[in-house]
């Protein structure tokens, strides 16, 4: 489904990305990125992946770039944002583009922009950037960690949760998960967070 989604005929700012139905029109950075991460983890389990899919990803991913390193959720439309900037560069960095001119700059972006704690894709936001700071190695890693772990274990809620409830937001148990992953990350558990040493 998804390799089929993804050469939908569409316009030429939308191609090689995805959205929320498989036969949309348009793309966006937060659904590619989830798809890329289906498609890597199935090729790490021996599924032909063509490589034609992932660099037509890789020219979407960087359709969503802007001036100041950061990438928006669409190509031109949206401002730059640090979820889909860490997204752009886990990305980049599992598809195997290790030192893209992108990484550099989107990375610093990452670095100045710290989460917003009224943000409510706040955990989404620090799952991918934990992951892609990891894969940039010790030289973002190192930097990022400290204030991710504690941004974190501060809000973790007394009964072992994270997040408040709010109507129209994520709930507590999605939240959590991301958090527990996000913070997970630097023991290695899952082939994904693997770093390409």
């Amino acid at each position: 489904v998804l390799l089929q989604s993804q050469k939908v005929p569409k316009p030429a700012m939308h191609a090689g990305g995805w959205r929320y139905a498989p036969g949309s029109i348009d793309s966006d950075l937060s659904l590619t990125g989830w798809s890329i991460m289906a498609l890597r983890a199935a090729r790490q389990n021996g599924a032909a992946i063509p490589d034609e899919h992932i660099g037509e990803a890789i020219e979407y991913i960087l359709k969503c770039r802007r001036g100041d390193g950061a990438f928006g959720y669409m190509p031109g439309s949206t401002p730059g944002s640090p979820s889909m900037t860490g997204l752009a560069i886990l990305c980049l960095e599992l598809c195997g583009e290790h030192g893209h001119e992108a990484i550099e700059p989107a990375a610093e972006f990452l670095l100045n922009h710290q989460p917003n704690p009224q943000d409510h894709h706040r955990y989404f936001m620090l799952y991918y950037c934990s992951q892609a700071m990891f894969q940039l190695g010790d030289k973002y890693w190192s930097r990022f960690a400290p204030t991710m772990y504690e941004a974190i274990l501060n809000e973790q809620n007394e009964d072992g949760s994270w997040g408040e409830s709010q109507p129209g937001s994520y709930s507590n148990t999605y939240k959590t998960a991301l958090a527990i992953l996000t913070l997970t990350v630097a023991a290695r558990q899952l082939p994904i967070y693997q770093r390409d040493e």
